[in-house]
């Protein structure tokens, strides 16, 4: 993590939003935006949905009250300032919360519309019902809190959504009724890798799926005849008997005798031989890193680690992005007209 002083990029962010080469960053705020954007910020995303055009983005600010929730029918990046922000000692915002995000079609196939849109950074796990439904194709959902994602494996081709990618993201399981995964249709042509599942994790029989380097949490899992790979996962119960069948399960890890032997899973582990664990010191996503010589360091597939934090696209604490996030901001106070303000800016990112 990285903590940046003075970002002119950011200071552009601030005036409300900015015109880019190709795209318009459009800020949300339900504390000091309007209802229309008059002063640069909207104060829901739906008004900002409206106004913006095919490649714009939506910049959600952290907030303490939910923002309301929206269908998005053109292909947009959704972003928010992550999640568990007080866990981090090194900011003090608030998270962008909310309920619902619906990426549909504007026509009459799942190719138009919000399909190619990404979401990222937004807190849904609190919010009812904490989930992002997708009715589009080549969707990235990734470093989100969130409940479930339901996407449509409708019969008809024209109407099923393919080519998703769920990616870094933290499931809440607030109870046995919220799924880390739920849909009724056959899933076709998605990929799983790099979250953390609390809740039950579900998927209809004969979907086309991959799940790489996740781990759940819960003892309900329940995915058969799927058609795809299972590999680089953790399954952290030890009393669960999963209901798992799949073209190819390999280089797992279970704490209990549930997943088939051989074929480089590891069976009976102990999660301290894995993780570094205690959530109070080590935060809610951040216990589940590897320890000094973890069995899992290096067990995967090709040599990688087995859990959220191996593989191509490890899981990334707080669901930073990218783009800097402003946490203070500060001036020199009043000045002459002409002179020159010095602000100075505290942000946080990626890297």
């Amino acid at each position: 993590m990285q903590l940046i002083p003075k970002i002119l990029l950011l200071g552009l962010l601030c005036t409300g939003f900015s015109a880019q080469l190709q795209a318009t960053i459009f800020r949300i705020n339900n504390q000091t935006g309007t209802p229309d954007g008059s002063n640069g910020i909207y104060e829901q995303p739906l008004a900002a949905h409206n106004d913006a055009f095919t490649g714009d983005t939506l910049l959600f600010d952290g907030s303490p009250d939910a923002y309301n929730s929206f269908m998005v029918t053109k292909r947009l990046v959704i972003m928010g300032p992550g999640y568990f922000q007080d866990e981090n000692p090194n900011t003090n915002i608030f998270s962008a919360q909310i309920g619902r995000i619906t990426l549909s079609p504007d026509g009459s196939t799942s190719a138009t519309g919000a399909a190619g849109s990404i979401v990222q950074g937004m807190d849904m796990g609190d919010a009812f019902p904490g989930e992002i439904i997708v009715n589009v194709n080549d969707v990235l959902i990734r470093k989100n809190r969130l409940n479930e994602v339901d996407i449509n494996g409708s019969t008809n081709p024209a109407f099923r959504a393919t080519g998703v990618v769920i990616s870094q993201n933290f499931f809440a399981g607030q109870n046995e009724d919220h799924f880390g995964w739920s849909s009724f249709d056959v899933l076709q042509g998605i990929v799983v890798r790099n979250n953390i599942f609390e809740g039950k994790v579900e998927v209809p029989d004969f979907s086309q799926m991959h799940f790489f380097n996740n781990i759940f949490l819960n003892q309900q899992f329940d995915i058969q005849n799927l058609l795809g790979t299972v590999r680089n996962n953790v399954f952290f119960s030890t009393n669960a008997t999963y209901n798992l069948s799949a073209d190819s399960i390999t280089h797992n890890i279970s704490m209990g005798s549930g997943l088939p032997a051989g074929n480089s899973n590891i069976l009976n582990a102990n999660p301290g031989q894995i993780f570094v664990l205690n959530a109070g010191v080590n935060g809610s996503d951040g216990q589940y890193r590897l320890k000094a010589n973890s069995i899992a360091q290096g067990a995967g597939f090709n040599g990688a680690d087995i859990g959220p934090y191996g593989g191509v696209s490890p899981y990334v604490r707080y669901g930073y992005g990218e783009m800097p996030v402003i946490w203070q901001m500060s001036t020199a106070g009043v000045i002459d007209p002409g002179d020159l303000l010095q602000v100075s800016i505290k942000a946080v990112s990626e890297n």
